[in-house]
């Protein structure tokens, strides 16, 4: 759900029209060059790997556009995102074209032009100021499409978000935390109580 900026690979070739060469030997530099492009987080409920991947958060390759339905972009560089399980299992092999316009690394993508954040729940809900009845419902949608309001995630990015505002006179990283997209949301939390967050 943050924004990334999509790079060209550096340790794996791809060809004149996008495709990874050799897909099937160089799957994990592939997941690599994945999660480097994320800084490590999930593209799409931005945990961090980091710590999790111990309790089987193993980071997985997503396809955007499913394979069984668009076999001819299984090794398209740019229909392949870095995943966790849930939100991978939660996705399956499921496909809307509407959910195009929430990809991560679109240039036009922006988390605030299409959701926000309960400030009490942490659930994550479309935004209605200024949508359409049906801008609002494919929001909801895509939420829905990854799980992304499952009581384990909202619970834990709620934890997150007390941890940080107990840390708050600590110098620490923006990247270093699960689920970015929530302080970036709650940006005046951030210039208020949490001063040193670089």
């Amino acid at each position: 759900m943050r924004k990334f900026d999509r790079k060209k690979p550096v340790s794996i070739s791809i060809d004149s029209n996008n495709n990874v060469k050799s897909y099937s030997t160089v799957k994990q530099k592939l997941r690599e060059e994945l999660l480097f492009q994320t800084q490590y987080h999930c593209s799409f409920c931005d945990l961090l790997f980091d710590y999790k991947i111990l309790a089987g958060f193993k980071p997985e390759i997503e396809h955007f556009k499913p394979q069984n339905l668009f076999p001819y972009l299984a090794k398209n560089w740019g229909n392949m995102f870095i995943s966790c399980r849930l939100c991978n299992e939660a996705k399956g092999s499921k496909y809307e074209d509407i959910y195009d316009q929430y990809k991560p690394d679109l240039d036009e993508y922006l988390f605030e032009n299409h959701f926000e954040i309960d400030s009490e729940t942490f659930d994550i809900k479309p935004r209605y100021d200024g949508k359409s009845e049906t801008e609002i419902s494919n929001a909801g949608k895509f939420i829905d499409w990854f799980g992304l309001n499952e009581t384990e995630r909202r619970t834990a990015r709620l934890r997150v978000f007390k941890e940080i505002k107990n840390r708050a006179n600590e110098e620490f990283y923006l990247d270093d935390l699960s689920y970015r997209f929530v302080f970036e949301y709650f940006n005046t939390f951030i210039k208020n109580y949490c001063p040193n967050i670089q």
